[in-house]
Protein backbone atom coordinates (compact mmCIF):
# COMPACT_ATOMS: atom_id res chain seq x y z
CA UNK A 1 0.00 0.00 0.00
CA UNK A 2 1.38 3.31 -0.24
CA UNK A 3 0.48 6.36 1.92
CA UNK A 4 1.69 9.87 2.20
CA UNK A 5 2.66 10.84 5.86
CA UNK A 6 1.51 13.98 7.62
CA UNK A 7 4.30 16.42 8.70
CA UNK A 8 3.36 15.55 12.95
CA UNK A 9 3.38 12.02 12.05
CA UNK A 10 6.72 12.45 10.52
CA UNK A 11 8.27 14.27 13.63
CA UNK A 12 6.95 11.91 16.14
CA UNK A 13 8.06 8.79 14.07
CA UNK A 14 11.36 10.41 14.54
CA UNK A 15 10.92 12.48 18.25
CA UNK A 16 8.19 11.22 20.25
CA UNK A 17 7.44 7.71 18.65
CA UNK A 18 4.94 6.53 21.69
CA UNK A 19 2.47 9.50 20.11
CA UNK A 20 2.03 7.10 17.06
CA UNK A 21 -0.73 4.11 17.50
CA UNK A 22 1.12 0.64 17.25
CA UNK A 23 -1.06 0.56 13.64
CA UNK A 24 0.36 3.34 12.08
CA UNK A 25 3.96 2.36 13.21
CA UNK A 26 3.43 -0.91 11.47
CA UNK A 27 2.12 0.82 8.18
CA UNK A 28 5.22 3.19 8.03
CA UNK A 29 7.99 0.45 9.28
CA UNK A 30 6.38 -2.17 6.66
CA UNK A 31 8.71 -2.73 4.01
CA UNK A 32 5.81 -3.65 1.27
CA UNK A 33 4.24 -0.10 1.74
CA UNK A 34 5.55 2.85 -0.17
CA UNK A 35 5.18 5.77 2.29
CA UNK A 36 5.64 9.50 0.78
CA UNK A 37 7.00 12.37 2.51
CA UNK A 38 6.12 15.80 0.69
CA UNK A 39 8.31 18.75 0.76
CA UNK A 40 5.81 20.20 2.96
CA UNK A 41 6.14 18.66 5.63
CA UNK A 42 10.07 19.47 5.59
CA UNK A 43 9.37 23.43 5.02
CA UNK A 44 6.85 22.87 7.86
CA UNK A 45 9.23 20.93 10.41
CA UNK A 46 11.99 23.54 9.67
CA UNK A 47 9.62 26.88 9.77
CA UNK A 48 7.96 25.69 13.36
CA UNK A 49 11.44 25.16 14.86
CA UNK A 50 13.27 27.95 13.52
CA UNK A 51 10.03 30.06 15.15
CA UNK A 52 10.64 28.49 18.08
CA UNK A 53 7.25 26.34 18.18
CA UNK A 54 8.39 22.93 17.78
CA UNK A 55 11.70 22.91 19.20
CA UNK A 56 12.07 18.94 19.99
CA UNK A 57 12.42 18.58 16.00
CA UNK A 58 16.24 20.51 15.89
CA UNK A 59 17.86 17.18 14.55
CA UNK A 60 14.86 16.64 11.91
CA UNK A 61 14.85 20.03 10.91
CA UNK A 62 18.20 20.15 10.16
CA UNK A 63 18.56 16.91 8.01
CA UNK A 64 15.01 15.86 7.20
CA UNK A 65 16.05 14.25 3.88
CA UNK A 66 18.59 12.18 5.66
CA UNK A 67 16.21 11.07 8.17
CA UNK A 68 13.84 9.71 5.90
CA UNK A 69 15.52 8.45 3.63
CA UNK A 70 17.11 6.47 6.31
CA UNK A 71 13.45 4.90 7.14
CA UNK A 72 12.86 4.43 3.52
CA UNK A 73 10.77 6.98 2.77
CA UNK A 74 9.89 8.07 -1.18
CA UNK A 75 10.20 11.79 -1.95
CA UNK A 76 6.81 13.45 -3.22
CA UNK A 77 7.29 16.79 -5.19
CA UNK A 78 4.90 19.32 -5.46
CA UNK A 79 3.56 19.78 -8.52
CA UNK A 80 1.27 22.54 -10.56
CA UNK A 81 -1.73 20.25 -10.32
CA UNK A 82 -1.17 20.11 -6.56
CA UNK A 83 -1.35 23.47 -6.70
CA UNK A 84 -4.36 23.73 -8.35
CA UNK A 85 -6.04 21.65 -6.60
CA UNK A 86 -5.05 23.18 -2.92
CA UNK A 87 -7.01 26.23 -4.40
CA UNK A 88 -9.80 25.06 -5.15
CA UNK A 89 -10.12 22.43 -1.83
CA UNK A 90 -13.15 24.45 0.66
CA UNK A 91 -12.02 27.27 2.64
CA UNK A 92 -13.49 25.86 6.12
CA UNK A 93 -9.67 24.65 6.77
CA UNK A 94 -7.06 27.33 5.53
CA UNK A 95 -4.00 25.86 6.90
CA UNK A 96 -1.34 25.93 3.83
CA UNK A 97 0.65 23.25 4.78
CA UNK A 98 -2.67 21.11 5.72
CA UNK A 99 -4.46 22.03 2.47
CA UNK A 100 -1.33 21.31 0.44
CA UNK A 101 -0.88 18.28 1.73
CA UNK A 102 -4.61 17.10 1.35
CA UNK A 103 -4.16 18.15 -2.52
CA UNK A 104 -1.20 15.97 -2.57
CA UNK A 105 -2.91 12.94 -0.82
CA UNK A 106 -6.07 13.28 -3.44
CA UNK A 107 -4.57 14.37 -6.61
CA UNK A 108 -1.95 11.09 -6.07
CA UNK A 109 -4.34 8.57 -4.82
CA UNK A 110 -2.46 8.68 -1.63
CA UNK A 111 -4.36 7.81 1.85
CA UNK A 112 -2.68 10.01 4.36
CA UNK A 113 -1.79 9.04 7.88
CA UNK A 114 -2.66 11.33 9.89
CA UNK A 115 -4.58 12.01 13.53
CA UNK A 116 -5.92 15.56 12.53
CA UNK A 117 -9.74 15.01 11.95
CA UNK A 118 -9.25 18.54 10.00
CA UNK A 119 -7.90 16.91 7.03
CA UNK A 120 -11.48 14.93 6.89
CA UNK A 121 -13.49 18.60 5.49
CA UNK A 122 -11.53 17.76 2.11
CA UNK A 123 -12.76 14.65 1.32
CA UNK A 124 -9.53 12.24 1.22
CA UNK A 125 -8.98 9.17 3.00
CA UNK A 126 -7.36 9.85 6.35
CA UNK A 127 -5.97 6.73 8.53
CA UNK A 128 -5.21 6.89 11.96
CA UNK A 129 -5.98 3.75 13.17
Amino acid sequence: MNYLVDTHVVAWLFEDRQRLPASILERLEDSRNDVFVSPVNAYEIGLKFNLGKWPRVAALARDFSGFCAEAGFVPLAISVRDGEIAATLPLDHRDPFDRLLAAQSSGNGLPILSADPALDLFGLTRIWT
